[in-house]
């Protein structure tokens, strides 16, 4: 019911029922309570209670227990994560959260495991793509379509993170579908729209994404879906020239959303800058660029760093030569392979434009 009720678009009331069901619980049914005290907790992500109190789940879960404690602490991995923690912590967090599979076997397309996936996303782990491969396999066995609605919804996520453009655009068209037919409420269904929108950007079909990311639609509700819809809009703008459009965008995703300081969960510092840079705000621009980058090494994830350093190289022209450079040979290796052929493309502009010799062929 509780379930029911968040993913049809009435969260609190699915939050609340989930409470209210731990509560009612006798003592011997302690890890089950950790499974409905983990889904009320993940509720905050859709926009029950406060969102902004979301990032400061900063306790680890140190109980002895079976699934409800595996829940906790993949809500637990994105939580640090979001706060701006190095990598190492939440992903380690997240692997524990996710070992065995029971956490898949029990939800697959749950909200904690999806948070423990997410947390390996955007630390660029292969293990994410492999976890979202067993999850699809559990949902096809049980036939849920509701399940298999929303491991597709993050699977084309990671592929898009990865740049397997086509691939995260079909399984994304494919989710977007499967939430509609099943039911899935605006609180869920913002997340294809967002995540689709943004694949189009970098596919570069313009406007195609701008019939999914419309001026009209912005959302009013503050939840993860709603900030994941803004960065694609943004994303968007920038990618439209629209950049005084694009600013207002971005000091909004900053008033609500400053407290995720996690910039793989959304680069709109470094869209920032680049906006202010194209409207000749170079100073501004320069210092979004540097607070994207701080943040990024924070974290330590080559895709979040490597985007980083290509922006603020490009913003500061002749003079970020040496971190273009840094950039692709943060990326190289790495499976951010979008971000690694902008960078490669930003430094070969950069290097023909200084007459430099040239780092690869």
């Amino acid at each position: 019911l509780a379930g029911a009720l968040l993913f049809t678009g009435r969260p609190q009331d699915g939050a609340a029922v989930a409470r209210e069901a731990a509560a009612a619980l006798p003592p011997a049914q302690d890890d089950l309570r950790r499974s409905l005290e983990a889904f009320a907790l993940g509720a905050a992500l859709f926009g029950a209670g406060e969102y902004a109190e979301f990032p400061r789940l900063h306790e680890d879960v140190d109980l002895d227990g079976g699934v409800g404690t595996k829940m906790l602490t993949g809500l637990t991995a994105l939580a640090r994560a979001y706060s701006g923690e190095h990598v190492e912590h939440p992903v380690r967090l997240a692997l524990d959260a996710l070992a065995g599979g029971d956490v898949v076997r029990a939800d697959p397309s749950g909200i904690p495991t999806m948070a423990a996936i997410l947390v390996l996303v955007f630390a660029d782990r292969d293990e994410a793509i492999d976890v979202l491969d067993q999850a699809l396999a559990e949902v096809h066995r049980s036939g849920s379509l509701f399940g298999i609605a929303g491991v597709r919804l993050f699977r084309g996520h990671a592929l898009l993170k990865r740049g397997e453009l086509a691939e995260a655009r079909d399984e994304l068209e494919t989710a977007t579908n499967d939430l509609r037919m099943w039911g899935y409420g605006v609180g869920a269904r913002i997340y294809a729209t967002a995540f689709l929108g943004a694949t189009l950007v970098a596919i570069g079909d313009l406007g195609a994404a701008r019939k999914l990311l419309p001026d009209a639609d912005e959302p009013q509700i503050v939840a993860d879906g709603a900030r994941f819809w803004l960065n694609s809009k943004l994303e968007l703008l920038v990618a439209e020239g629209r950049h005084d459009d694009a600013i207002r965008v971005a000091e909004l995703l900053r008033s609500q959303y400053g407290h995720v300081l996690l910039p793989a969960a959304g680069h709109w510092r470094s869209l920032a800058a680049e906006a202010l840079d194209r409207l000749g705000r170079r100073d501004e621009a320069r210092a979004h660029a540097e607070e994207e980058l701080e943040l990024a090494r924070r974290w330590n994830a080559p895709g979040t760093v490597g985007r980083a350093l290509r922006v603020l190289g490009t913003v500061e022209r002749d003079d970020g030569l040496e971190r273009l450079g840094e950039s692709v040979d943060v990326l190289g290796g790495s499976p951010a392979r979008l971000e690694l052929a902008r960078s490669l493309a930003a430094l070969g502009s950069a290097e023909r434009r200084a007459r430099a010799t040239p780092r690869c062929a």
